[in-house]
């Protein structure tokens, strides 16, 4: 991947998973415990952490969560990715989305 993931906030990665998984920010950063919200969370835990966005305890501040309960999330996604290869492609696809959107981000920052 060619983008810097330096330049990618945060709440740009909570965007475009909550988008790709056809859910809000708000309910993301809810209690519901549904499991195809609690898949998107664990999608944004690990690219935030894989991408080196964000400490733990600043990535459980943005979803209203322990930061013990991302680090486990973490974990589950690690062995989502090893046994689910939808999850895998989710997160590529996500990934392709968030590339996408900082080249926009930086052309308007630019101009």
């Amino acid at each position: 991947m060619t983008t810097s993931w330096i330049a990618i906030r945060p709440q740009l990665v909570l965007k475009n998973v909550a988008e790709y998984y056809g859910l809000t920010t708000t309910i993301l950063r809810s209690r519901v415990k549904y499991k195809e919200i609690v898949r998107a969370r664990t999608a944004f835990i690990w690219l935030a952490r894989e991408h080196k966005l964000m400490s733990w305890p600043s990535i459980g501040r943005i979803l209203n969560k322990h930061h013990t309960t991302c680090i486990f999330a973490h974990r589950r996604a690690q062995k989502l990715i090893q046994t689910d290869p939808l999850f895998s492609q989710e997160l590529v696809f996500i990934e392709a989305l968030l590339e996408a959107s900082s080249i926009s981000y930086t052309a308007i920052a630019i101009h």
